[in-house]
């Protein structure tokens, strides 16, 4: 049978958070839509015989890029559906001469991707929390003004330029977007996402060596989300990030694998992420 992949479109966001959230992934169709914002035409949903059976997105910073979101209906898993889907988005992303292909996958996954290329470069914690106000809140609200700044000292420590995502959430999250400057100088900075009840906090984005710049940033955003439940995803490879989420009670839950098609370039540098933005975005 024939199957057809054709670009994810409003259209398709409620199928596509009915099928992740039967694997429990907690997406919206705000995420949906965040995603085909910052990529339209990166966004896939495969079709076959009239029907939707599998989606997946993409995610591009330059010459670096994530694949996220894939899924396939249950009662059409093992077809080479997946494989389909992941082999379009990286035909998609060479033609956007994308070098670099990441992403984060549940360690029960990771030989289906390591069948199509990639290799294990990390991994990386998730862990839930609440927030709670501080009194101790030296970061300030970050405003538009700001994200210039914030969006060059990202490129130090991500490794590519995210600056068109830091535009959209803060237009989307702006209550829950801090950053903590020095003498004009930007040092780190937080953003959390979410409605409702559940909140995701991240880009974390901390100077090296500076805990306590993370611990001004965390105490800001965990205060703007009082009584909300937290969820954080850090690099392994980062203490400090585990030490500190875990004192503010924290606690793991899961962990992922960071993997990589294509050469190992456009790293991060797991000393200054703190959290990342999105298991599908990095």
């Amino acid at each position: 049978m024939e199957l057809r992949i054709r670009h994810l479109g409003q259209r398709d966001f409620e199928f596509a958070v009915n099928l992740t959230n039967l694997e429990g992934w907690g997406l919206t169709p705000e995420d949906f839509r965040r995603l085909s914002r910052l990529n339209p035409k990166g966004c896939f949903v495969a079709i076959q015989e009239g029907r939707r059976v599998g989606v997946v997105a993409t995610t591009v910073y330059g010459r670096s890029a994530w694949i996220g979101s894939l899924i396939v209906i249950p009662e059409m898993r093992g077809r080479a559906i997946g494989t389909l889907l992941v082999e379009h988005a990286l035909e998609y992303l060479r033609m956007r001469k994308v070098e670099t292909v990441r992403l984060y996958s549940y360690p029960k996954t990771a030989p289906f991707y390591q069948r199509l290329g990639f290799t294990e470069e990390g991994e990386v914690l998730r862990l839930l929390g609440a927030g709670r106000t501080f009194k101790s809140q030296h970061a300030r609200k970050m405003v538009m003004k700001d994200l210039s700044q914030v969006a060059k000292f990202d490129r130090r420590f991500f490794g590519s330029n995210r600056s068109q995502l830091l535009r959209v959430l803060h237009n989307e999250f702006e209550d829950f977007s801090f950053v903590l400057t020095e003498n004009g100088k930007v040092l780190g900075y937080v953003t959390a996402k979410g409605k409702g009840i559940r909140y995701e906090l991240g880009p974390w984005v901390s100077t090296p060596g500076r805990v306590d710049v993370a611990e001004e940033l965390l105490h800001s955003c965990l205060s703007s989300l009082d009584g909300k439940e937290i969820e954080i995803s850090i690099p392994a490879e980062n203490d400090s990030a585990a030490k500190l989420c875990k004192e503010h009670g924290f606690a793991e839950y899961q962990r992922c694998v960071r993997m990589r098609h294509g050469p190992d370039r456009y790293g991060e540098d797991a000393a200054a992420i703190f959290a990342v933005c999105a298991l599908e975005k990095g």
